[in-house]
């Protein structure tokens, strides 16, 4: 019997590299977030400033087998730093961004990690955001072939994936709340490839033209071919004439070995339907079966099968989380966060269970409170002397605020540095 299995399985592993079955374009789902950004703006005519949340879509890139930790989305989700533009919903009110917090949502807004952008195209509308701590919550892409001729492919399937929205429901606050964003949760329209743009002036750059619907929030979403290669990445459309526009994947790969990110590349693949490829797979389909048939009949005789052990259910996942200190006076320690259970950081040893030693500097004798409550992860200020920030944003004096994986926690001074771990 272990004869049997032994063969089988070497046939099945030589016959699915040319079956080609690796991967299609629903194994991408693996790869697209949700990019959520809070942008403040200065509205010079009014002499304040606005908070405007928006969001989009994005892909990890990388190497097969590796953590991620970059992703690429047009720049327009990042935010133009510096840029005056209508603030998106205020009606048409002017204003400058002057600063935005990023996250990548890979779950809902309980679970999203703090990136910022690393780099952008020199003309096309792209960006690439870098995680503060790499992640295997996803997975990266494969691109297409750069050498490809794209013309040869008009008129060939492709799909667009990406979590489009409503166009005012991420101004919602409740809304926001709800954003689901899980791999199962990605949308995926068909449609096919209309003609190939060279350059585009509009777009900075090649550009593919499809018919896949997208729309608000598909933006930053990857363009992928039947056999689950990135083949652009979707940019804008108009629908009153049926197309869109997805900028090259040529032109992300341009952008990519400007700033040294890693990334993986395939073949053209199974792009259609090739006849030539069905008969090869039909051929290997018959020869695996025969090979099963005849090793079935020579061991199937005096063979006792034994019961399968019995499944075991994973452990599920506690309502726990671990902080770690980085830098300072904890630097290398760990402390666990249970449900009901909050942390208190400080010098005082009557009020506080993670303790910093009583000279350290900055840090106040009741500084702050870690609270993990339904998956959440708040930290509230209790009104420390030197403060406390998140990601470089501090948190208002006795306020509070949602603490996310990846993000850096600041007690008092940049020398007292913690992470949030699962």
């Amino acid at each position: 019997m272990k004869r049997f299995f032994a063969l089988l399985l070497a046939v099945l592993l030589l016959a699915l590299p040319v079956l080609g079955l690796a991967a299609t374009y629903q194994d991408v789902r693996d790869s697209v977030v949700r990019i959520y950004a809070i942008g403040s703006y200065y509205v010079p005519q009014e002499n304040r400033y606005i908070k405007v949340p928006w969001v989009g879509s994005a892909f990890a890139v990388g190497k097969k087998g590796e953590k991620v930790q970059y992703f690429v989305t047009n720049h327009h989700v990042t935010g133009k730093i510096g840029e005056l533009d209508i603030i998106p919903g205020s009606g048409g009110i002017l204003g400058q961004l002057e600063s935005v917090e990023l996250y990548v949502v890979y779950d809902d807004v309980t679970n999203m990690l703090g990136a910022r952008v690393v780099g952008c195209h020199d003309t096309a509308d792209l960006a690439v955001v870098r995680l503060n701590s790499a992640t295997d919550v996803r997975k990266p892409v494969t691109f297409h072939d750069p050498n490809a001729d794209l013309n040869s492919y008009q008129g060939e399937a492709v799909y667009a994936l990406g979590f489009p929205v409503d166009g005012d429901v991420f101004m919602n606050a409740d809304a926001q709340e709800s954003l689901a964003s899980a791999p199962f949760q990605v949308t995926v329209n068909n449609g096919i490839i209309q003609r190939i743009l060279p350059s585009s002036d509009t777009f900075g750059g090649e550009v593919v033209q499809h018919g896949a619907d997208i729309s608000g929030g598909n933006s930053g979403g990857p363009l992928v071919t039947a056999d689950g290669k990135v083949i652009g990445v979707n940019t804008a459309g108009a629908m009153e004439g049926k197309y869109y526009s997805a900028l090259s994947y040529r032109e992300v790969l341009k952008m990519l070995d400007d700033y040294n990110v890693p990334y993986q590349t395939g073949g053209a693949g199974l792009m259609g339907s090739s006849p030539v490829t069905w008969i090869i797979a039909g051929v290997l389909a018959v020869a695996v079966i025969v090979v099963v048939v005849v090793l079935v009949r020579q061991n199937k005789k005096g063979t006792a099968v034994p019961d399968a052990p019995a499944a075991v259910a994973p452990a599920a996942d506690g309502e726990k989380r671990t902080l770690r200190g980085e830098t300072g006076a904890l630097a290398g320690k760990s402390f666990v966060l249970t449900s009901g259970k909050p942390l208190v950081l400080g010098r005082d040893p009557g009020q506080c269970n993670v303790l910093f030693p009583k000279d350290t500097k900055k840090v106040s004798r009741v500084h702050c409170t870690i609270t993990l409550t339904g998956g959440k992860v708040t930290v509230t200020d209790n009104r420390s002397t030197c403060g406390v920030l998140i990601d470089g944003n501090p948190i208002p004096a006795g306020g509070t605020k949602t603490w996310h994986r990846g993000q850096v926690l600041q007690i008092g001074s940049d020398a007292e540095q913690f992470t949030l771990h699962s």
